[in-house]
């Protein structure tokens, strides 16, 4: 009886674990049907799971690279290198003084870890950049996730190497790439629900390293397009889930209260018209900015390829010549380097020491650089070079965003022009109105992002006074420089067209042509693609 009673147990038990697998695939294959279609519910369930997912997406990335970060900027120098180079310095005489071969350091890490950003992509494939994550954002409405680890790699050895590329534009493309996969492989996705999913996800991305939850969003949906933010139905949705990734990303990491982070010595107290004048002046003044900045990032990518210097072809040579070049401009300008998050504290109070680079003075000592004074004509240097250090950095295929490095440029320039003595008018100007504005109309001229510049400005900076001057000038240097884009896959999308309305009195005046017109006889405007002059790659 046992044994013929064994093998029916068996069966019934394997039919039961049969039935409750249909069971929950039933399950599974009913909720994915149910959130398959963009409806008003499926999108707030997405952006709540999109928001908490990017969260901790983000929050790995981040947490990884601080501490890269400060094993290799801070604890090991301090900790190991300085008191081996003081020992040798006391044992023998000849051997210089760690104040005057600390710079050394600077060089090889920025060469070590720009190489290893290049030996990356080697080893893992092409993370894939800005352009082409436009690109296949517009064409596919992904980010291809097979280039996400390559990107978190070869972008955190960029920085760690103090290139001047920052995280936001990696945990964008890493956030982006993430929830394009589990919208179309796990939930099935296609089509517009696919494309707002992935554009939550890069909202949501951005927002946790900008740490302003309405600008990160903004941006992100900005910096797609030549002509401002237009997938405007999805950025409700965008910016939900960018709060919940902010609150799971800072929350869990503890970095509370999350705001203001510079602080300006001379505040903008209140707003008037002078102010506007201000704005917009400065905004043509970043119109000619930007058009110097593509001239001379399309010299370095010539000097570049004329060299042989191609990231795709020879990424660790390359690689490792841009983190020559960032390293040896550090050492006199130790300012210049890294994505300039914290460097714009500095900007902003000259007293703040540097955040990341050591030595602290460079070429010259341990002590902080210039001992925290900063005269007009640096501030005009620091300014210029940053340019160039984001150039060399892009040219060389170091990975990351020039976000923050462009609005420090664009500062350092404004408080050289806020120093200028003796002239009616400008130099009553509080230096922090200037510093802002053109820091983010320059930013705005290179990403095509006025809004999101002015947001982050005024909430990074603690100075609401500052935005409407800000925005006239992102606006005028938004205008001035609407046929002259950066990137060239940025583009409008095309399903969005203009009427040619005429006037409601053309249609309806019996004057006119007695009667009203069919305005349907007027076939719409094809949405133009804009051609760039100057390509990021």
């Amino acid at each position: 009886m046992d044994e013929t009673q064994a093998p029916l147990l068996d069966t019934s038990n394997h039919a039961r674990k049969r039935n409750w697998k249909t069971v929950l695939e039933d399950k599974w294959r009913a909720i994915r049907l149910s959130l398959r279609e963009p409806t008003h519910r499926n999108l707030v369930i997405m952006a709540t799971f999109i928001g908490i997912i990017s969260g901790l997406i983000s929050l790995a990335y981040s947490y990884s690279l601080d501490r890269l970060l400060h094993g290799t900027w801070k604890w090991f120098p301090e900790t190991v290198l300085l008191p081996l180079l003081e020992k040798a310095h006391a044992r023998w005489e000849w051997f210089p003084a760690p104040t005057n071969v600390g710079w050394i350091y600077t060089v090889f890490v920025a060469s070590l870890f720009g190489a290893t950003a290049g030996m990356m992509q080697i080893l893992v494939g092409d993370p894939g950049d800005m352009p082409s994550t436009f690109q296949t954002v517009h064409s596919e409405g992904i980010i291809p996730i097979k280039t996400a680890p390559a990107m978190y790699l070869c972008s955190t050895f960029s920085i760690v190497a103090g290139a001047s590329v920052g995280p936001e534009a990696p945990v964008l493309a890493v956030c982006g790439a993430a929830i394009s996969w589990l919208s179309q492989v796990v939930m099935g996705h296609s089509g517009q629900m696919l494309k707002s999913c992935t554009l939550m996800g890069m909202a949501a991305g951005l927002t946790s390293l900008f740490g302003v939850s309405f600008g990160g969003a903004v941006f992100a949906f900005e910096v797609l397009h030549t002509n401002g933010l237009q997938y405007y139905e999805t950025l409700p949705y965008g910016v939900f889930a960018s709060i919940l990734c902010l609150a799971v990303h800072r929350g869990l990491w503890n970095l509370e209260p999350f705001g203001q982070i510079w602080t300006f010595e001379e505040v903008l107290q209140e707003t008037d018209t002078r102010h506007i004048g201000a704005g917009f002046l400065i905004g043509l003044l970043a119109i000619v900015l930007t058009l110097m900045f593509q001239q001379l990032f399309a010299f370095f990518k010539s000097l570049w390829g004329k060299l042989g210097l191609v990231d795709c072809k020879r990424p660790v040579v390359t690689g490792l010549v841009g983190g020559i070049v960032v390293g040896i401009i550090g050492v006199f300008l130790p300012a210049t380097m890294f994505w300039s998050e914290f460097e714009m504290g500095t900007v902003a109070d000259d007293s703040v020491p540097l955040e990341h680079v050591w030595p602290k003075g460079g070429f010259w000592g341990l002590t902080p650089f210039r001992r925290g004074r900063y005269t007009m004509g640096l501030w005009f240097l620091l300014g210029f070079v940053k340019l160039v250090t984001i150039t060399a950095s892009v040219v060389s295929g170091l990975r990351g965003g020039f976000i923050f490095p462009l609005m420090f440029a664009g500062a350092c320039i404004g408080q050289g022009l806020a120093a200028i003595p003796g002239i009616p008018w400008w130099s009553a100007l509080p230096s922090s109105l200037i510093a802002l504005s053109l820091g983010g109309a320059f930013t705005t001229g290179i990403t095509r992002t006025p809004f999101a510049c002015t947001l982050i400005l005024s909430m990074l900076s603690g100075i609401p006074q500052a935005t409407v001057p800000t925005l006239v000038a992102c606006l005028v240097t938004f205008f001035g420089t609407m046929d002259r884009p950066f990137f060239k896959t940025q583009q409008n999308r095309p399903d969005i067209v203009i009427l040619e309305a005429a006037s409601s009195e053309a249609q309806a005046s019996p004057v006119c042509g007695g009667g009203k017109r069919d305005i349907e006889s007027h076939p719409p405007m094809q949405p133009r693609r804009s051609d760039s002059v100057q390509s990021y790659r």
